[in-house]
């Protein structure tokens, strides 16, 4: 039975089918005409691989059965353009709704999610060596400590960038007690870094060995750095250790057991047994020495210096000597994970990312550039000077206000500062959960922010299409199905709800189709005792003569079964995998010692229209596509060109 859906359901299973229009202009070669329209090779490609998914073979069954939809799809939409049905406003309406739901969670998912994710996972495949020079802020300070934080960094900016050597002013000027006499040297660092840091990773990732960074604020304070190394990242590693604690009366004694063990484990030894007996450390030996998988910086460098060093799964290293003692380690994996792995992982977790938020801002600035956003200053400072608590209640009233351009950017996108002023009058809860906390002229520019980063990002919203073949294609779908939907309610399934004389025409026309359910006489033939050469016969005999010749056969001198007669109709279970005709025999039952035979067909009881209605209709619906399609052929002429068809075909 057809089902009608709801425009939103046309519109979805469109989405689900791909009918996606990627193009690409260099090699995409026109597939076909209809009527006017050029449709590109690559509008069909990617809807019949996303509808097929594994099974997308290019047979040529496959792809000529697939090609007859897709013309007919597009004769519709090409029937709906010509009949103006998308300068309609309420479907105009209707599609900029959809754009609305979809343009920000689009930004979201290409602009910041992938960008992130793609970010996290090249960044996971180097590690980075730095050094830095660090000035120290209290968590929570004001910004005046801030400022004297960058203020002493500039300082450090003006020395370096006289020549003098990194190391010479981090001994000198940085505040981190830990680095400072080593020149600043932080060692490797591997990415991800610590929620308050992204910005000193960024620095880290995107400079090259050598470069040094302008100021960076993290939550420990302002640093500089320099990129001393970058090698592929070691990842992560999991091991098994054995530990020999040195004895600081007899050394030698330490070394000498270490050496007796690692030639133990080279001639055959258990690994795993032998941490459980002779190592000392007491946490992991229970376990055979087992350590959870770890990356650098997690332990004496030292000995991950000596475990990234392994190059196979069972290799087991020479004796190592860290603070701890003498180490034997055994590598036990090095998991890999790949880009689609680590996205599936990630994605989830995003949000709950403080990078997430970060990266948000670095595009923000990224658009800002892009586009040459402009802010007058000196235009907002002045307003800000009118100010007073007033402005953090809800009576607040800006009375008239310039109408000077406040902020610009691409050339035509002007604001004027009477626009900002009514955001911020509008956004009352936004002014009021400042109160107490800043100066007027303070809360102000901090909505002014606001203001101009969602002017931006409404900005980057309207762009979508121009930056994204994909999104051209994602509105186009919808585009499509809407035009679709609309036009085919109109001709076929309006007209198939309203037009009762067509639809009794058409039952009449059709009505043997429309009964119900078949019915029969079924006997069930019981046997006696269990199943010999006799029953055989018995059934030879029943797939000639009635059942009733049969009693009378071999019922004469004992029961040799008996039987009994049921009215079923052909959704009876017991007949499912027996022929629908008269005198068919079911194979015999053995758990049941059971035969059961279809002695009478009966006639088929046909419906009436009301009875049958919704399958008359459904079916009334598919014969009115069907007219419909016919004549779309003979208005739009269908040209396919067989030898773009032939280049795609495998098989």
């Amino acid at each position: 039975m057809k089902i009608r859906l709801n425009r939103t359901g046309i519109i979805w299973i469109f989405l689900i089918l791909g009918i996606s229009l990627l193009v690409n202009a260099q090699e995409d070669p026109i597939l076909m005409e209809v009527g006017d329209k050029k449709i590109p090779l690559s509008e069909f490609t990617y809807i019949y691989e996303k509808n097929h998914g594994d099974n997308a073979d290019y047979s040529r069954q496959s792809v000529e059965e697939y090609l007859q939809l897709f013309v007919n799809f597009k004769l519709k939409v090409k029937k709906a353009k010509d009949l103006r049905y998308d300068t309609i406003p309420e479907l105009i309406e209707e599609l900029a709704g959809y754009r609305k739901q979809l343009a920000g969670s689009y930004l979201m998912e290409k602009e910041l999610s992938e960008r992130l994710i793609r970010e996290m996972y090249e960044r996971r495949q180097q590690d980075v060596r730095i050094s830095h020079i660090l000035f120290n802020v209290r968590r929570n300070a004001p910004e005046s400590e801030w400022a004297q934080a960058m203020s002493k960094a500039n300082k450090a900016m003006e020395r370096l960038e006289s020549g003098e050597a990194f190391e010479k002013v981090a001994k000198e000027m940085s505040e981190d007690e830990n680095t400072s006499g080593q020149g600043g040297d932080l060692g490797y660092i591997t990415a991800w870094l610590p929620s308050g840091f992204y910005y000193l990773e960024n620095a880290a990732y995107t400079l090259a060995p050598g470069e040094i960074s302008k100021p960076v604020r993290t939550r420990l304070g302002v640093h500089i750095i320099q990129i001393k190394d970058k090698r592929p990242a070691y990842g992560k590693i999991e091991v098994a250790h054995l530990l020999v604690r040195e004895n600081p009366s007899d050394p030698d004694a330490s070394l000498e057991k270490i050496r007796r063990i690692h030639h133990l484990s080279l001639n055959g030894a258990d690994f795993f047994e032998l941490a459980k007996t002779l190592s000392d450390d007491r946490t992991t030996s229970p376990n055979g020495g087992r350590l959870n998988p770890f990356g650098i910086n997690t332990f004496d460098n030292t000995f991950e210096n000596a475990a990234f060093a392994l190059q196979n799964d069972g290799d087991i290293s020479s004796p190592v000597k860290t603070k701890a003692g003498w180490h034997l380690i055994k590598r036990l994996s090095k998991p890999e994970e790949s880009f689609e792995e680590f996205r599936k992982r990630m994605k989830p977790q995003l949000p709950t990312l403080e990078r997430y938020n970060n990266i948000k801002d670095i595009l923000i600035e990224e658009i800002k550039n892009e586009t040459g956003f402009y802010a007058n200053y000196h235009l907002l400072d002045s307003f800000s000077l009118t100010l007073d608590d007033q402005f953090f209640t809800y009576r607040w009233e800006p009375g008239n206000t310039s109408s000077e351009v406040l902020i610009s950017f691409d050339e035509d996108q002007k604001f004027k500062l009477s626009d900002f002023v009514e955001f911020a009058r509008k956004n009352a809860r936004m002014r009021m959960k400042y109160n107490r906390e800043k100066p007027p002229g303070e809360a102000l520019a901090l909505i002014f922010d606001e203001y101009s980063r969602q002017l931006i990002m409404d900005y980057e919203e309207k762009n979508l299409e121009n930056k994204y073949a994909d999104f051209r294609s994602l509105m186009r779908e919808y585009e499509e199905g809407i035009l679709l939907f609309e036009i085919s309610k109109n001709i076929v399934w309006d007209k198939a709800s309203t037009d009762t004389a067509g639809l009794r025409k058409y039952f009449n026309r059709n009505r043997e189709n429309y009964f119900y359910t078949p019915e029969a006489t079924l006997s069930i033939i019981k046997f006696a005792g269990s199943p010999d050469a006799n029953i055989q016969e018995i059934i030879e005999f029943l797939e000639k003569n009635s059942t009733e010749k049969a009693d009378a056969k071999f019922n004469k001198k004992q029961t040799a079964f008996e039987f009994s007669k049921e009215e079923i109709n052909a959704e009876d279970p017991r007949i499912q995998n027996m022929a629908w005709k008269q005198g068919a025999l079911s194979p015999l039952v053995l758990n049941e010692n059971v035969v059961y035979k279809l002695e009478k067909i009966h006639p088929n009881k046909y419906k009436s229209l009301e009875e049958s209605r919704g399958y008359v209709m459904a079916n009334y619906q598919q014969e009115l596509e069907e007219q419909w399609v016919k004549e779309l052929k003979d208005e739009y002429p269908v040209r396919i060109y067989k030898e773009i068809i032939d280049k795609i075909i495998k098989s």
